[in-house]
């Protein structure tokens, strides 16, 4: 094969790069070229085209152009060929080096491309499957007296609900027995697949390097999903339950309904419990995806609740979009993780196969991890939100501790690297961590942002009945003629105007960082390379 043409191409790649006055089109088509040589003849990209790659991201002097992002990424991923090409192990630990501090110092687009592209170097990560299938056909009937007895609940046990769970504590603390129903939109299959991964984690929470007490599935009847006879105990239960009363049961451990912001469980104020609690969970969910299992759920992120009808994403939350992000608040005030690692096993899955698909799930986990810590601030004094009565939003600043927040996120990054990766988070690499905290309480702290708008066509695809309970829910006062105009609601706190950006990117910027510096770590650690010192 004739090279000749390529050493040409490599060289005016270079002579573009390394001259002052590059435009932007010229920067283009030069990163252009060298991504490609990086990619197809890694070898014969040397010192000096990996040092202008570098400096190009470095220096940064193109950010300001609106298409900056595609540039960058063409960098990031000449960069990312010569870390994975593993032909100069000289080369590819100015490359990662390089990476991770643009991932690390920088914002905006630059940041973005660099950390979308370092969070899709080949990790592997295991695929276990997913557990067994609901099989169909009839559930088994099981009275609640024979499904507490199982789990060794006394018959003078007095058990409550939360939720759609009915709890039962065991005798001596050691537990609960709790029955899960399922709800009335609902068939066996989510109740199932939960008792499944219990079942297939169980056997391997042992190697967890955290505190990871998995829930011991009942089986009355032979079978996990079961058609419950009578009511479980005493007290009212929720609306909107199965009509069949499908359910589910199991042994859960002390601890297991702890949530790590709420003041009656593990203090009264955030403090050295709070910070063990986060940290052993971000240690657990970053283990699990580790081991391919990814929990889909940490809590209920939404850009757009009011639209998840009618919108393709449903109103989920897509982090690295930047949208507002809906009623923060409400959506940290029950988290899926506490004390004894994570919760609500329905919500597990088999890690997603493409590469920046598994980099999206764990930026997801740093989020919710980030955004509970800032709720234990707020959750200190729960009746301190929304607006004044002069209209002036509630200011809770004084709620938080930034050196306890501090703490609190570089644990939550540190641990979560650590659990996935199998290795401490990379000493000369840094995180501005003063920086995300200010950030943090200015945003967290003020309720800015409280607006919801239920857009006219909107309503129009609701029910009479629909709508009426919608606005009940959301407390609007006063009628309301259906269709006839846009509906303003007060629902927030929320981090961003309706439909606006989010008010909160530095939370996204280290989420960002974090997400690829762990796919990037244990791309590292796979591949027996040590991490640049």
């Amino acid at each position: 094969m004739d090279l000749a043409p390529v050493w040409r191409e490599r060289d005016d790649a270079l002579g573009s790069l390394g001259s002052p006055n590059l435009d932007f089109g010229g920067a283009y088509v030069a990163c252009g070229q060298l991504e490609y040589l990086a990619e197809q003849h890694p070898e014969h990209i040397g010192n000096a085209p990996a040092a202008a790659l570098c400096a190009l991201l470095r220096e940064a002097r193109h950010q300001d152009q609106r298409q900056c992002f595609f540039l960058y990424r063409k960098a990031a991923r000449a960069l990312c060929h010569l870390v994975t090409a593993r032909r100069d192990p000289a080369l590819s630990r100015m490359a990662f080096s390089t990476l991770g501090e643009v991932v690390c110092e920088r914002t905006g687009p630059l940041q973005k491309a660099a950390a979308e592209v370092m969070g899709c170097l080949p990790a592997r990560v295991p695929a276990p499957g997913p557990p067994p299938a609901w099989p169909g056909g009839p559930a088994p009937v099981a009275d609640a007296t024979t499904v507490l007895g199982l789990g060794g609940a006394k018959k003078s046990a007095r058990g409550y609900f939360l939720g759609r769970s009915h709890v039962t504590p065991l005798s001596g603390g050691e537990g609960f027995v709790v029955v899960k129903l399922a709800r009335e939109e609902e068939g066996a299959e989510n109740l199932f697949s939960e008792a499944g991964w219990m079942e297939k984690t169980a056997g391997i929470a042992q190697n967890c390097p955290g505190v990871f007490r998995v829930p011991r599935p009942l089986l009355p009847g032979g079978a996990p999903v079961f058609r419950l006879k009578d009511a479980p105990g005493a007290g009212a239960a929720p609306q909107g339950l199965h009509p069949e009363r499908l359910a589910m049961a199991f042994v859960a451990p002390p601890g297991y309904f702890d949530y790590p912001n709420e003041p009656d469980s593990l203090s009264p104020v955030p403090g050295e419990s709070v910070l063990q609690c986060l940290e052993n969970a971000a240690l657990v969910l970053g283990w699990l995806a580790g081991q391919g299992i990814v929990h889909t759920a940490p809590i209920p992120l939404f850009h757009n609740r009011v639209q998840r009808e009618r919108r393709n994403d449903a109103g989920l939350y897509e982090w690295q979009r930047g949208g507002r992000l809906d009623r923060w608040l409400t959506s940290c005030r029950h988290p899926n993780f506490g004390a004894t690692g994570a919760r609500d096993f329905e919500h597990f899955a088999p890690r997603p196969g493409p590469a920046k698909d598994l980099y999206l799930a764990l930026g997801k986990h740093v989020l919710s991890l980030l955004l509970v810590a800032g709720s234990c601030f707020r959750m200190a004094d729960p009746g301190r939100a929304g607006l004044e009565p002069d209209g002036e939003p509630v200011d809770a600043r004084d709620l938080f501790d930034p050196a306890l927040l501090a703490r609190m996120a570089r644990g939550i990054i540190h641990s979560y690297h650590r659990g996935f990766s199998g290795r401490p988070f990379p000493s000369d690499l840094r995180l501005d961590f003063g920086i995300l905290v200010q950030a943090m309480i200015d945003k967290m702290g003020v309720d800015r942002n409280m607006e919801e708008i239920l857009r006219a066509h909107d309503q129009e695809r609701m029910s009479p009945e629909e709508f009426r309970a919608f606005l009940a829910e959301r407390g609007v006062a006063g009628k309301k003629e259906k269709g006839k105009a846009d509906i303003v609601m007060l629902t927030g706190p929320h981090l961003g105007q309706f439909a606006g950006r989010i008010s909160l990117p530095e939370i996204l910027d280290a989420t960002a960082a974090a997400a690829a510096l762990c796919v990037a770590g244990r791309y590292r650690a796979r591949d027996g390379e040590r991490l640049p010192h």
